[in-house]
């Protein structure tokens, strides 16, 4: 905000749980409203209602509306009747998408082909490497009462049954080194 209007924001409104200016300054210009009693809980995972809606009353702080539109994903009913318009506004503007995420997992999966030996020309590998990158950045996370399964700990067990289930019925690949050790073996048995 302050970098695109040029303004410092002055206005501030505090919360019981965080001290951080930048979130009271956003509070303050009735950007963010937290989660009502004075709490702003800092450390609960960001909605997608609650993303949209922070983008829509950004962009119309800073001057820039969005025009309205409803939202037309597959998971309409689950949204809340306070953020169908903001949702609405990120999907029509590109913001939010349903293949977003597949995006930046194939991006990803790219960038990680150059840095790692893992040869993502073979499906299975693409797979294994897409599910974890897809999970992990999406943000899924079981909870079981009070036991929550974070993103990171969802795409590491997730990776494993992937690559468990599309490896099922191959045979491991042989290591070159492992060959001299089969002959010298052979050698001391004849």
């Amino acid at each position: 905000y302050e970098t695109v209007t040029g303004e410092e924001i002055t206005e501030r409104a505090e919360f019981t749980d965080t001290t951080d200016v930048n979130v009271q300054k956003m509070a303050g210009l009735g950007i963010v409203n937290g989660m009502g009693e004075g709490r702003f809980e800092p450390d609960s995972p960001l909605t997608r209602e609650q993303a949209a809606a922070l983008l829509s009353r950004l962009a119309d702080s800073i001057g820039k509306p969005l025009a309205a539109s409803a939202p037309s994903f597959a998971d309409n009913g689950s949204i809340s009747g306070w953020a169908k318009d903001a949702v609405g506004q990120m999907q029509a503007s590109g913001v939010m998408g349903g293949v977003c995420i597949a995006l930046y997992g194939f991006i990803a999966v790219s960038g990680l082909k150059m840095i790692q030996k893992v040869d993502l020309n073979e499906n299975n590998n693409l797979f294994v490497v897409s599910t974890i990158l897809v999970t992990g950045v999406g943000g899924m996370a079981l909870s079981f009462g009070q036991i929550t399964i974070t993103s990171i700990a969802c795409a590491l067990i997730l990776g494993i049954l992937v690559n468990a289930l599309v490896n099922i019925g191959k045979k491991p690949a042989q290591t070159a080194s492992a060959e001299p050790e089969t002959a010298q073996t052979e050698e001391l048995l004849q």
